[in-house]
């Protein structure tokens, strides 16, 4: 199983928080194809709720045990 995970840091001085994780409430995903295209659904949201500049790092997470 995966979990789609991304992470937004700001790249401004002193922001608070600096870097914010955003976590998929949908998954977990059998397939990391499947993941990933949940990731891509997520990405358009960004710009809606952080304010440039800022970075975008992304995973599929294997969780073990579920």
């Amino acid at each position: 199983m995966y979990e789609a995970l991304i992470l937004v840091c700001s790249l401004m001085p002193n922001a608070e928080p600096p870097c914010v994780e955003m976590q998929d409430i949908r998954g977990p995903y059998t397939t990391v194809e499947e993941c990933d295209a949940r990731i891509e659904e997520m990405l358009p949201e960004i710009p809606k709720m952080f304010i440039p500049p800022y970075t975008v790092a992304k995973k599929c997470d294997k969780k073990v045990g579920i």
